[in-house]
């Protein structure tokens, strides 16, 4: 190819553009068309999937007994032993009452 760029096209779906390259979005994020980066999974839910495209494509609840404390994250981890998290999507687990354990 002799010719070079002559114009710029908006980032696909699935893909970030910082500094004008093109970067497939990676775990715990997901990408609109046209962002220059990546939008984080929010707190209690995580990203196990490349190039996710939506919120709902890319990014699930954590299940019970999961939690997923920061933005961004590709897995949850376990309630620690005294700790649990009822719920789906929570981003802490609650200490469990006196007289009780787990």
């Amino acid at each position: 190819d002799t010719q070079g760029n002559i114009g710029c096209v908006k980032c696909p779906i699935g893909y970030s553009c910082p500094d004008g390259q093109k970067v497939p979005c990676m775990k715990g994020f997901y990408c609109k068309e046209g962002v220059a980066a990546p939008l984080p999974c929010p707190k209690g839910k995580y990203g196990e999937k490349m190039q996710a495209t939506s919120l709902e494509d890319g990014c699930k609840d954590c299940e019970g007994g999961k939690f997923a404390q920061d933005i961004g994250q590709s897995s949850c981890q376990k309630c620690p032993e005294g700790f649990f998290s009822a719920g789906q999507g929570s981003s802490k687990c609650t200490p469990c009452q006196m007289g009780t354990f787990s």
